[in-house]
């Protein structure tokens, strides 16, 4: 996921200095990492919340462990149970901001952020 951004973050050191203003690139810099952040948070904290209509239908989305203790199930719908909520949504968001294409998890299958 690094080599993905490698290209792209670079690019914006060579932006800065081909118009001779080394600035310029750290704005752009500055935008897409700021963009990056709030679109993986924001893809994560909808994630991690469930589907809100299972709970007005009653179903729970509550995972019991062998111990007892219970964590939020989160909507693992259309993502790898191996690569969980966290790194779905940060795979998701790196490859959608990066525009390369590559998937891990359904785009489809995320929750809305509406609800």
């Amino acid at each position: 996921m690094i080599a993905i951004f490698a290209i792209s973050s670079g690019l914006t050191y060579t932006l800065g200095r081909m118009t001779g203003n080394q600035k310029h690139g750290w704005a752009v810099f500055s935008a897409m990492a700021i963009l990056f952040l709030v679109g993986f948070f924001a893809a994560y904290y909808f994630e991690a919340r469930g589907n809100p209509i299972f709970n007005q239908h009653g179903v729970t989305q509550v995972l019991t462990e062998a111990d007892g203790q219970q964590q939020s199930g989160g909507n693992m719908e259309g993502k790898e149970v191996r690569f969980g909520i966290v790194n779905s949504a940060l795979f998701a968001t790196i490859t959608t901001g990066a525009s390369c294409g590559a998937v891990n998890s359904m785009h489809d299958s995320f929750t809305p952020s509406v609800g």
